[in-house]
């Protein structure tokens, strides 16, 4: 098996790859945070985790970097859940950037099928005319003030 493989986490997410590392903290019996962190500095002398990260990535706050991934699966578990989670962390990653692609392309054969564009891309087009508009707007503003201070 190669390691790019992930069985068992072939349709897994980034939602997923979280609820996977929740569950697992408590089937291990939801070891203090401080202990996980010593248990992967352990296993793994180059861990730099600290409370803080473990807590994070409990919370699903930011998708960790892999070493954090396979580091949280060590300090909880052992070197098995440190590989699980790895792969799980892999296949969250690949299955997250088909999704993201996948949308992308889905939007952009929307607004090619229906002449309309996306918010972000129709002012990304027309966001010099918008700042001219505005500045102009501004000017009469100015200019409308600048006479009623004048002649009233």
């Amino acid at each position: 098996m190669s390691e790019s493989e992930t069985p068992g986490f072939e349709g897994m997410n980034r939602r997923g790859f979280f609820v996977y590392v929740q569950t697992s903290y408590v089937a291990y019996g939801k070891p203090p945070l401080s202990t996980v962190v010593e248990r992967a500095k352990e296993l793994d002398p180059e861990s730099t985790m600290k409370k803080q990260t473990v807590s994070d990535v409990l919370r699903a706050k930011g998708f960790p970097r892999l070493e954090t991934a396979r580091r949280m699966g060590l300090g909880i578990g052992g070197e098995e859940l440190g590989r699980l989670f790895e792969q799980a962390w892999r296949a969250a990653r690949d299955n997250h950037r088909t999704e993201t692609h996948a949308y992308a392309a889905e939007t952009a054969r929307d607004a090619q099928s229906s002449g309309h564009l996306p918010l972000s891309a129709w002012f990304q087009r027309y966001r010099v005319l918008l700042v001219q508009v505005l500045l102009m707007l501004v000017s009469l503003i100015f200019v409308g003030v600048s006479f009623w201070i004048e002649f009233r």
